[in-house]
């Protein structure tokens, strides 16, 4: 039997000391840390067991002995109570501990002082049980205290795991499980000695293993590391940011020492339910929290246990900085947009005059030589605003703003401005223009000749236009006569056009609060039509205007349709063999302003030019001058529709900004090919 206690007490501690560097290995937690004590308490209780079976010749050798293992059940059992409440969601009131402190003190009082007093054991013997000695004793009034105390102890466990199991999840009822299973088996065996059902032998080693087993199952089997407490535990308990960690039941099971300073008083136990103020937060939208001159972000974060929400934390992430940062940036980018649209501005608004003034000579104009002079300033001004709005992009992406293209164009026309162009040889017109002579549109604008050049492409409508010069005078125009539309610039003294409409739109005593406004201005940065947009335009247009923007608006507002009949047969070997050739004719009349004739031109003036062009990009190195000079033919190749070499040039341009003259080596002979090959198809057409 010797030999028999020997192996157990040696394998039980091989598998504690197992056991217990398989749960140090985990992450760490509270719950943890009560594991280790126990184990290591254990441990302790073993160890003193052997100390009994290998030296109890005399009194004072076994109660060495005993001494070691009281030591060993006093840990063990404030371990073992403070394990199960971790990991069982048990509420065990913070004074048992102060009580279980305190009996445990003078259970060890009592033990090692047994030799002199009767208080722990009232008769102490020595007996042999053949190859070894073992002390046999009675109990005192100390010695019934202690074992109480053990009984109580388990006993509340197991009750509290009864009630507890009926409240928890799937996974969380095997884990009790497996923590009432171990707590049962050593008060079973306690129970089992104390009716004498053992002799000599004490199976008390082999029930406090298989206790501790059965606790390390319920860790490891089911997840426990990483968990819910897991997650408490390692939470920073310093820094900026306050945590809240709530049960399934809303009740607070941790507070960061942050949130105690913005919370004092807040604790452990208490239902979320008593701080309103948090609830009000999680309400809001933006979960917002002002706190003195602080602000605080309130988040939350679902805590999954095998697919199981086990609880939730709240994060107070402090933004304050981040937001006066954020504030900063804004006034910035704010001062830069405003920057750019007086830029914008200054540099659209006498184009719009030249151009609009061009459209009027090429509608009136019956002289032939006047009309090419007229188309010839049109391509220019229209390359002027590619130029115009490719130098705004530039000095908006020099800023490091992310911003998103405003037309995907080449040409420079805004990608929404649509029309009904379709592949036409006959440059007669024949329009039947409908009528809008019971339409009243007002006009506001601090240029008078922005003013006549809408009054002159608005002519053919017969509709009757009224323009007053700034925002004011379209005020009070607004309070002596009801209009069907309204055009107001942005850019006027004030009160500028985005004022003058909230003006109209809350004036009381006005007769156009709920007139459709449309936005006239030089803006054309990105981003621009949305900001007209919220501040309550119903649409915007671009200066220069562009005829067929303003009949797309005419027709969306008011009903107009132009009906321009555009002779819809294309004589055959004409067109036809550009579509064929890859080049979108359609595109090309689009950017002519759907006018056959201009297109041809364009046709004529991008063959005439080929030569000197494609001469200058073989003798120029890769810089500066080839960048613009492939970025010109690319807004040409483009503006006839053919749309391959645009994006060949392109990714030519975009290479060469990034100073891979390599690459551009390799991609030059492909674009340079597919280049004549467009001349030589134009040439046959034309031809």
């Amino acid at each position: 039997m010797f030999y028999v206690l020997e192996a157990v007490n040696i394998a039980a501690v091989l598998l504690m000391l197992s056991m217990l560097v398989v749960v140090i290995r985990q992450q760490p937690s509270r719950a943890q840390m009560a594991f280790v004590l126990y184990d290591v308490f254990t441990v302790i209780f073993v160890i003193g067991v052997q100390l009994e079976l290998m030296h109890a010749d005399t009194v004072g050798e076994a109660l060495s002995g005993l001494c070691v293992q009281y030591v060993g059940q006093a840990g063990f059992l404030m371990a073992l109570l403070w394990f199960a409440s971790e990991f069982a969601y048990l509420k065990i009131p913070g004074w048992i501990y102060i009580i279980q402190a305190a009996i445990n003190t003078v259970v060890l009082v009592g033990v090692f002082t047994a030799e002199h007093h009767p208080y722990f054991y009232n008769s102490m013997k020595i007996l042999n049980d053949g190859m070894y000695h073992r002390i046999n004793v009675s109990g005192g009034i100390i010695w019934e205290i202690h074992y109480v105390h053990m009984a109580a102890v388990l006993l509340t466990i197991q009750i509290c795991c009864g009630v507890r199991y009926r409240q928890s999840t799937a996974t969380q009822k095997k884990r009790i499980l497996y923590i009432a299973a171990g707590n049962g088996v050593f008060a079973l065996e306690l129970i089992l000695k104390g009716v004498g059902v053992f002799g000599s032998y004490n199976p008390v080693v082999c029930a406090m293993t298989i206790t501790m087993f059965c606790m390390m199952m319920a860790m490891v089997k089911y997840g426990y590391f990483g968990s819910l407490h897991a997650a408490v535990d390692n939470a920073f308990n310093h820094g900026d940011e306050g945590l809240l960690v709530l049960s399934n039941e809303n009740t607070i099971i941790f507070v960061n020492a942050r949130m105690n300073a913005m919370y004092p008083g807040i604790r452990e136990g208490e239902r979320i339910s008593k701080y309103p103020d948090i609830i009000e937060v999680l309400k809001k939208e933006d979960h917002m929290l002002e706190w003195g001159e602080e602000i605080y972000e309130l988040r939350t974060e679902s805590i999954i246990e095998h697919g199981e929400k086990s609880g939730m934390m709240l994060w107070f992430i402090n933004q304050t900085q981040q937001l006066k940062q954020m504030e900063e940036l804004r006034t910035a980018n704010e001062i830069k947009q405003n920057i750019l649209i007086q830029i914008s501005h200054k540099l659209r608004t006498p184009m719009n005059a030249m151009l609009g003034m061009n459209e009027m000579i090429l509608r009136e104009s019956k002289e032939e030589q006047v009309l090419e002079y007229a188309k010839e300033t049109a391509k220019a001004g229209e390359q002027m605003l590619a130029l115009i709005e490719k130098a705004i992009y530039e000095a908006e992406k020099a800023t490091g703003e992310e911003i998103s293209a405003h037309s995907d164009n080449p040409n420079g026309r805004r990608a929404d401005v649509t029309a009904d162009i379709d592949t036409t040889a006959n440059t007669d017109r024949t329009k039947q223009i409908s009528d809008l002579t019971d339409k009243w549109i007002l006009a506001a604008d601090d240029n008078a000749t922005n003013l006549k050049v809408l009054k002159h492409l608005l002519k053919k409508t017969n509709v009757h236009l009224e323009t007053v010069i700034g925002g004011e005078a379209a005020i009070e125009a607004c309070r002596k006569r009801n209009y069907d539309l309204i055009f107001l610039d942005h850019l006027m003294p004030q009160p500028d056009g985005i004022a003058t409409l909230h003006q109209i739109q809350e004036d009381t005593a006005g007769r156009n609060r709920y007139t459709t406004v449309i936005v006239l201005t030089a803006n054309a940065l990105p981003g621009a039509k949305q900001m007209y947009l919220k501040e309550g335009f119903a649409d915007y247009i671009t200066k220069p205007i562009k005829p067929k923007e303003l009949e797309r608006l005419l027709g969306r507002y008011l009903g107009w349709e132009s009906d321009e009949q555009e002779a819809k047969t294309v004589p055959e070997g004409i067109f036809h063999v550009l579509e064929q050739g890859e080049i979108n004719v359609t595109n090309g009349l689009q950017f002519a302003d759907g006018d056959v004739e201009f297109y041809r031109n364009l046709l004529e003036m991008f063959i005439k030019e080929y030569e000197e062009k494609r001469e200058k990009i073989h003798t120029t190195d890769i810089d500066e001058y080839f960048i613009a000079q492939v970025h010109g033919i690319k807004g040409e190749v483009r503006g006839i529709g053919a749309e391959r070499l645009g994006n060949l040039f392109e990714e030519l341009e975009e290479t060469a900004k990034q100073g891979n003259s390599r690459q551009v080596e390799e991609l030059l002979p492909e674009a340079m090919q597919e280049w004549e090959r467009i001349v030589r198809l134009i040439q046959t057409v034309l031809s």
